[in-house]
């Protein structure tokens, strides 16, 4: 259980890292200004950089601990084979699943926590690989409202009424 708690802190603190860059185009409930689009789109191939250096670091990490357990397992492995072969009868060999049976059987806390590690290890990556997926998706997003809002600004000088002039906002008023 803890290491789900540990696994379910690790996605919140990464969403609420890159949230932030998303929340500068929401932070208004009925508007969103030229100015909020530009910064997003300034900022997102930075972002993006930081998500990709997180995931092949998360890679990295999993591929490590895949080889880890690899020479783990092979020690057991093979230690559980020696001892299987000293208790048979001459000529006769156990199955490699026997072998794998009784690693397994002799090393199961250990196992069990390496199992455990593997599987945080590849939660971790996933969970990096969708959020920079999403995060391809969020480009197309950007450009679509940035596409609009040049739209609508290009259409305020058509449809302006210039003596009146109606003030438009182009960015917050802080």
């Amino acid at each position: 259980m803890e290491t789900e708690d540990e696994y379910i802190k690790y996605v919140i603190d990464t969403i609420n890292n890159y949230k932030k860059y998303s929340d500068k185009l929401t932070r208004d409930e009925h508007e969103v200004f030229p100015e909020d689009v530009q910064n997003a789109l300034a900022n997102y191939q930075s972002v993006k950089f930081g998500i990709l250096l997180e995931l092949n670091r998360r890679m990295r990490v999993l591929r490590t601990c895949k080889r880890n357990y690899n020479n783990w397992w092979n020690d057991k492995v093979s230690k559980a084979r020696s001892e299987l072969l000293s208790t048979m009868p001459a000529g006769k060999f156990p199955a490699l699943k026997e072998y794998s049976i009784k690693a397994q059987e002799d090393n199961s806390v250990e196992y069990n926590k390496w199992q455990e590690d593997l599987q945080e290890a590849e939660d971790k990556y996933d969970f990096i690989k969708m959020l920079k997926s999403d995060w391809d998706s969020f480009q197309f997003v950007l450009q679509i409202l940035n596409s609009n809002m040049v739209s609508e600004l290009k259409s305020l000088c058509v449809d302006r009424d210039y003596s009146i002039k109606p003030k438009t906002r182009t960015r917050r008023e802080e």
